[in-house]
């Protein structure tokens, strides 16, 4: 990861640290004595808790529902507040949604599109002037594995499509920020251990033949953070013990 200038690591911010990857990420880089700013939206014990047991690693813990360009930049102004710079960006926020087209109204599309795609730009754009002053830095997004295949879901099309132009903007950002020295990925899960009860017997499908764990996401955002990436950019980096190659 970049340090700012006077050799003290900027921090990560972890957008969606109330729950699941977000908090696990969260709870790992503290343990690793790396300095986070988490969000979270409506759960927000569990982040609390990781800030007031950990005062001196998680240098804020603010609320944020993403759902407008305003909550957005209110969000980050309290950021500011904390610091100036940003070592890294990670953006586990993504809503999700299952139905088939014909029963998904535009209002639950357009949320659906929003909130995968339309935040992850207004937060990394908020983002940018702080991975500047740290001399560079990253940004890891989320999509899903198999999402460059560009498949046909019956399900969750809105969700797919929203992902699928979330990459292609991943892409336009590692082109247009490298010269910041900026990098800017995904991360593609497949199959994880905390999905709900109701998918777990697709785990049979897994080639691997075990969903992926949370160690698994946050060894591979590891890597994304660190020096032997740095060439690494534009990426979509899939996470999946095979699934989504094989299976729609």
């Amino acid at each position: 990861m970049a340090e700012n200038s006077n050799s003290e690591k900027a921090p990560v911010l972890i957008l969606g640290a109330g729950k699941n990857i977000g908090l696990s990420l969260a709870k790992r880089f503290v343990a690793d004595e790396i300095p986070v700013i988490i969000s979270y939206r409506s759960k927000p014990d569990d982040a609390v808790t990781l800030q007031l047991e950990n005062p001196d690693l998680v240098k804020g813990c603010f609320a944020l529902d993403a759902s407008t360009p305003l909550t957005i930049e209110r969000f980050f102004k309290q950021v500011h507040e904390s610091t100036n710079t940003l070592s890294a960006l990670i953006n586990c926020i993504g809503p999700f949604m299952q139905k088939s087209l014909s029963e998904t109204s535009t209002d639950s599309f357009d949320r659906i599109i929003y909130g995968n795609l339309n935040q992850s730009f207004n937060c990394a754009i908020k983002a940018l002037p702080f991975l500047k002053n740290n001399g560079g830095g990253s940004i890891i997004q989320f999509t899903f594995a198999g999402v460059e295949k560009l498949s046909a879901y019956s399900l969750s099309a809105a969700y797919a499509a929203s992902k699928a132009g979330l990459l292609s903007l991943i892409r336009s950002m590692s082109v247009e920020w490298a010269k910041d020295n900026i990098t800017v990925n995904a991360i593609a899960p497949g199959l994880t251990e905390i999905v709900p009860q109701s998918q777990q017997h697709l785990f049979k499908d897994i080639p691997s033949g075990h969903p992926v764990s949370l160690e698994d996401i946050y060894k591979t955002t590891e890597f994304l953070l660190s020096e032997n990436a740095r060439h690494l950019t534009g990426t979509n980096l899939t996470v999946s013990g095979g699934f989504g190659w094989k299976y729609p």
